[in-house]
């Protein structure tokens, strides 16, 4: 049986800000939450820093804990549409870092990429649980 996994989903439309207690706080609470719940857990947020990946992901499969790297992925004008969409202004942050964003998450080791233009959240949902061998 199965005591649960973090999967962490690295979203391309920089819907999450960087956390600014940085990575070892991220793992630690990761690591609190699912020794406390033995389940799985979905991670929202964007890996901006390249350290990121080391200090919260790989230390965490370090540590014995299944964890998941999915990178969602997106076409510069599906990003900028998306922003747009959620009532950010065109020189908002996530506006600025978009092409930063889209070629750091090419450039993370591993992990699962998934292309989101045109797909809903349904079908991106299955394909992520999919990819980690959930069904």
């Amino acid at each position: 049986m199965r005591s649960g996994g973090i999967t962490w989903i690295a979203r391309m439309d920089l819907y999450s800000r960087i956390i600014p207690w940085g990575g070892e706080f991220c793992r630690k609470l990761l690591k609190d939450i699912h020794h406390s719940f033995r389940k799985d857990i979905l991670v929202p947020m964007t890996l901006v820093r390249r350290e990121s990946h080391a200090n919260i992901i790989k230390a965490l499969i370090r540590e014995g804990i299944e964890t998941h790297l999915i990178i969602l992925e997106a076409s510069w004008q599906s990003i900028h549409d998306r922003i747009l969409a959620r009532g950010e202004d065109e020189g908002c942050w996530c506006m600025k870092n978009t092409e930063m964003a889209r070629s750091a998450s090419k450039a993370l080791p591993g992990g699962i990429h998934i292309h989101t233009d045109g797909r809903t959240v349904e079908e991106l949902t299955g394909m992520a649980l999919k990819a980690v061998g959930v069904q």
